[in-house]
């Protein structure tokens, strides 16, 4: 609730900032430029995804901020492509070739890691950065996803007036036991 062009703490939403929990501080803290987009999420089934983050009863706030790399082509008219399909076709690929570091099964380790990547102007993916969304920091999860995302097969590249250019996405990777 804004109120006197301040955000009033009263019935807070809860708050992501590139897909992790922020504060009301961290939000407040945004300046309008670095803002790609936002959506409001009040819809029960969307919900029940984002309350193992926090308190979804006031609505969500997805707030997504524009890339740092220069690279990055924000509005390309079309974007990159994975094996003909887009984000959805690589996150399936990824999920078949990820696998739960043993050790940390045995330990009853759980973790929910947000990944960006930038798939550059010749379709190879890169990785920006991985945080930990919810869970327990550990360096077998950072290398598995590592060594996964990073064997990807080629991508067809975004394109913006029909030359090919890099372009920035981020894809939640889930290890959880069942």
């Amino acid at each position: 609730i804004i109120k006197n062009g301040e955000i009033s703490q009263d019935k807070q939403p809860l708050w992501m900032i590139d897909g992790i929990p922020a504060t009301i501080e961290a939000v407040e803290a945004l300046s309008p430029e670095s803002i790609l987009h936002m959506a409001i999420l009040k819809d029960e089934t969307v919900l029940t995804y984002y309350e193992d983050y926090g308190d979804t009863s006031n609505g969500v706030v997805l707030i997504t901020t524009k890339p740092t790399d220069p690279r990055v082509e924000v509005e390309p008219d079309s974007l990159p492509l994975f094996r003909g399909g887009h984000i959805s076709t690589f996150q399936k690929w990824v999920c078949e070739n990820i696998h739960y570091p043993k050790s940390l099964v045995e330990a009853d380790i759980e973790a929910h890691i947000l990944v960006t990547f930038i798939v550059d102007s010749s379709g190879y993916v890169e990785i920006v950065k991985m945080e930990y969304m919810k869970g327990t920091a550990n360096e077998l999860f950072e290398n598995e996803i590592r060594g996964v995302i990073l064997k990807s097969p080629r991508w067809t590249p975004a394109t913006k007036d029909g030359k090919p250019v890099a372009y920035q996405s981020s894809m939640p990777i889930i290890f959880a036991l069942y």
